[in-house]
């Protein structure tokens, strides 16, 4: 109970995909956030959608966030030797040092693994290793760090989505890119009713003094169709998104007169389109989130993670 303890020490903040996973898999939202229990891997839609907001709208940011893994790596074999020789020199604090520089320890990973021993000299070992190939694979790994890795193919079809967005008029209008009234990659935090807040990472918002009109910008990748975003919103709950995005605008601006909100889409096919979403439809969603948060309000207080809310009061029938 220690981990749920120093959970409830802080105040918590939901964002989008915390509150989304505490709607539909309690369980998950339990083991995620209050234990701890938090899985290294990351989902490579989330990668690509982390990473063409950098180039977009922080390119200069990129090197410091991201890395292009190289067009070739060596074999299994070698690189099996060469990221445990890394992570034991990570290990000894000697990580800046050359590959040529781990002889002893590349000479006891071999044997460790039981590669190249039946070659006569520990000598003729290490030069199996000592290739340009494997040593520029290490200089990768020291060049890495703790940034994210992605792939050419991956980087290049991304620049190729910054291509079409910098050249599509509509877009760029709303963006405004460059302007002193426009923000990207802005991280906000707002109050609620309740004993919990709300917080994200608003991808662009533009403030126009004039008309006190706020207007939140989402880029979204589809592997669908853009005549099909209406259904993706529904299936990936991002009405949530933007209302959460709503509310973190709400309560950071004070006296404006109206807060718009669109998704910028790229389809599987590289079409892009701007959608607006209607104010009718925006305070529908509004409504919908703040049923969320009175479930959400229900979990945290009563500290049950069991099952989604409908199924805990006995809502649910079929």
């Amino acid at each position: 109970f220690q981990a749920e303890e120093r959970f409830y020490n802080k105040k918590f903040q939901f964002s989008y995909s915390s509150l989304n996973k505490l709607m539909f898999v309690p369980n998950t939202f339990y083991k995620h956030y209050i234990l701890g229990q938090r899985e290294d891997r990351l989902d490579s839609h989330l990668v690509e959608g982390r990473a063409l907001h950098c180039l977009l709208l922080e390119g200069e940011k990129f090197n410091e966030q991201f890395v292009v893994s190289l067009a070739s790596l060596p074999g299994d074999n070698a690189r099996k030797v060469i990221d445990k020789v890394y992570a034991l020199s990570c290990q000894g604090g000697c990580e800046s040092l050359s590959l040529s520089e781990h002889e002893e320890t590349i000479i006891d990973v071999l044997r460790e693994i039981n590669l190249h021993q039946s070659l006569k000299t520990d000598q003729q070992r290490v030069e199996k290793i000592l290739t340009a190939e494997n040593i520029n694979y290490y200089e990768f790994l020291k060049s890495k760090g703790s940034k994210t890795v992605i792939d050419q193919e991956t980087y290049d079809k991304l620049k190729g989505y910054v291509e079409l967005i910098l050249n599509n008029e509509s877009v760029t209008s709303l963006l405004q890119l460059g302007s002193p009234n426009s923000w990207s990659e802005v991280p906000l935090e707002a109050e609620t009713k309740y004993s919990f807040g709300l917080k994200g990472i608003i991808d662009n918002y533009v403030y126009d003094p004039e008309t006190k009109v706020v207007t939140v910008n989402d880029f979204k990748t589809t592997g669908k169709t853009i005549s099909e975003f209406k259904e993706t919103v529904d299936y990936y709950h991002y009405w949530m998104q933007a209302a959460i995005y709503y509310k973190l605008i709400e309560g950071n601006f004070k006296g404006l007169s109206e807060i718009r909100f669109n998704f910028i889409v790229i389809d599987k096919y590289q079409q892009v389109f701007a959608f607006p979403v209607c104010a009718a439809t925006l305070h529908s969603w509004i409504w919908e989130l703040e049923e969320c948060l009175k479930k959400a309000d229900y979990h945290y207080n009563s500290r049950n993670y069991s099952l989604p809310y409908d199924y805990i009061v006995n809502k649910v029938t079929l």
